[in-house]
């Protein structure tokens, strides 16, 4: 999973441009340094402009998160490889969980790809966070090109 990253954050530096791809990325990552009860308590909702929107389940959460918004910017930044994320925002917001977890259950139980032996079911569960269908379709399909790519490539 580590090297899924590198490259994704990598292939971001090349294409600045692509803010929902950017999004995916945040979104992922933050499931992804937050650990057990955080993620089961909060959810990403909006990235723009390097400030993000974190829905969480009451108000408890949202102190206690506010409270480490710095650490979690720094532990954003540096796994994802480039300083974007200022900011982050917490608000209570039970409905977006109740929505997450509606369109979790949207996510294939099988993704076909032509490049059969990348590591699909990783790249399924991690895209899972990812509310938006088209969004996470087009994150999956980036991410599993360029895991073919640098399997082709030897990378």
């Amino acid at each position: 999973m580590e090297e899924l990253f590198g490259t994704i954050a990598g292939l971001l530096k090349t294409l600045p441009e692509q803010h929902e791809f950017r999004r995916a990325m945040v979104f992922a990552t933050w499931r992804r340094i937050g650990g057990g009860k955080v993620t089961e308590n909060s959810l990403p909702i909006e990235f723009d402009n390097g400030h993000l929107t974190v829905a969480v389940t009451n108000e408890t959460w949202r102190r206690q998160l506010g409270s480490l918004s710095k650490e979690f910017v720094y532990k954003l930044n540096q796994t994802l490889g480039w300083n974007t994320i200022r900011s982050i925002v917490y608000v209570v917001d039970g409905s977006s969980f109740t929505n997450f977890h509606k369109g979790r259950d949207e996510i294939p139980a099988t993704i076909t790809f032509s490049e059969s032996a990348v590591d699909v079911p990783e790249i399924s569960r991690q895209a899972a966070v990812i509310i938006d269908t088209e969004l996470r379709q087009k994150f999956i399909a980036a991410a599993t090109s360029s895991l073919a790519y640098k399997k082709r490539n030897g990378r």
